[in-house]
């Protein structure tokens, strides 16, 4: 296959111009092999689409996370402060079109920072060589069927940590983090009933894509823990990265905060899929080369770069190439896709605008965030392609 050649550029951009986050990273280091991040993001947008977010909130609604905290688990504020301000930074970026410190824009900083919690717990080394690991994965199954089950009766969960355990230290008595995800969760799904319109009749789909992306860790976290091996093989990998990335999830957030109708028989359509899948695999491999220190510190095995360099016969280097080349051609299928589902189906423009502009704002948050350690802010750059002679 002949893929398209990129150029980007800084300077003067038309409405049409495809654009991408440029970003840079001081050089990381893995077993002595260094590699210098300095690579630019295509978002499936066009100059002039993204409305720039009001971050004047942050700060008050990252104070809102952490009051939860610390009524629930005190001892946790130090963690959770950086989380829910990543959290908040994101979601601001990420639904630019609505005010932060609106309840259900509120409740989605308070669902992000429990995800990324939940996360931490998950995406790291520790599965495949602790001897508890078998009642770590049965914690994180019994954890997710906990939240599942709150979501579905619309009952907060019960912050006791005798119903469930924290697969992140499930040798710890009290589990203060399982306390900070279940007493966030429960502010959520109060906030989501009494503040977002659709949420009832339209929560089965969020729910149905949280399961999604709780059997994707339930299914890492077992894997690694029976076999030490992670990956079993990169085909595996690929399909479950989908999941892991919990793209779908936000991008049907993003349509339920902005009032956006999706048609039930639009949902699955093969290329509606095929595009959510574009701008899920956009995001994550960004976020691979963007966290590439993080997740080469932390030992977590969920980074394609650091597959592709430890299997694929690759320097570090041209396994980050590799990987935003990646990135890039998923980000130009995003914008495709999204103008041929645009003429065929119009009444999914909205829905489309929607899952791009959180593509494009995930781009524009995580330099922001201490979550990710880049040396430089966004930097928004022209796309120009070309097919090779």
């Amino acid at each position: 296959m002949v893929h398209a050649q990129l150029t980007f550029f800084d300077g003067a951009m038309t409405s049409d111009t495809p654009i991408a986050i440029g970003f840079e990273s001081a050089p990381v280091v893995l077993a002595g092999e260094k590699a210098n991040l300095a690579y630019n993001a295509v978002c499936g947008t066009r100059a002039g689409e993204y409305p720039d977010p009001d971050l004047s909130a942050v700060d008050s609604v990252t104070a809102a996370c952490l009051d939860v905290v610390r009524a629930v688990a005190p001892e946790q504020l130090a963690h959770a402060e950086p989380v829910a301000r990543t959290s908040a930074l994101w979601t601001a970026h990420a639904f630019p079109h609505l005010r932060l410190d609106t309840p259900s824009m509120i409740a989605s900083t308070m669902l992000n920072t429990a995800l990324f919690l939940h996360d931490d717990g998950v995406d790291d080394a520790r599965w495949a060589h602790d001897p508890s690991a078998a009642e770590r994965v049965r914690a994180l199954d019994e954890l997710n069927a906990t939240i599942l089950r709150a979501f579905r009766s619309d009952r907060s969960p019960d912050v006791d940590p005798g119903d469930a355990g924290d697969p992140g230290d499930a040798g710890d008595p009290d589990q203060p983090r399982l306390k900070v995800v279940f007493g966030l969760l429960r502010e959520v799904i109060a906030l989501y009933c009494a503040h977002l319109p659709r949420w009832h009749a339209r929560k089965g789909v969020f729910i149905g894509f949280l399961k999604e992306y709780f059997d994707a860790c339930e299914w890492y976290a077992r894997e690694l823990a029976a076999s030490a091996t992670w990956p079993v093989d990169r085909t595996t990998f690929l399909f479950q990265r989908e999941f892991l990335g919990a793209g779908n999830m936000m991008f049907e957030l993003a349509a339920l905060l902005g009032d956006v109708d999706v048609p039930p028989d639009r949902q699955d359509l093969l290329e509606v899929r095929r595009f959510r899948q574009a701008a899920t695999y956009a995001a994550v491999w960004g976020n691979d080369v963007m966290g590439l220190e993080r997740d080469i510190e932390g030992g977590g095995p969920c980074n394609l770069a650091l597959i592709l360099h430890g299997e694929g016969g690759l320097t570090l280097q041209e396994a980050c190439t590799e990987v935003m080349a990646r990135q890039n051609r998923e980000g130009l299928e995003v914008l495709r896709l999204a103008e041929y589902l645009d003429d065929r189906y119009p009444d999914l423009k909205g829905y489309t605008r929607a899952v791009r502009t959180v593509l494009e704002g995930n781009f524009r948050a995580f330099p922001l965030t201490p979550r990710y350690r880049l040396r430089a802010g966004p930097r928004i750059r022209g796309v120009r392609t070309g097919t090779p002679r």
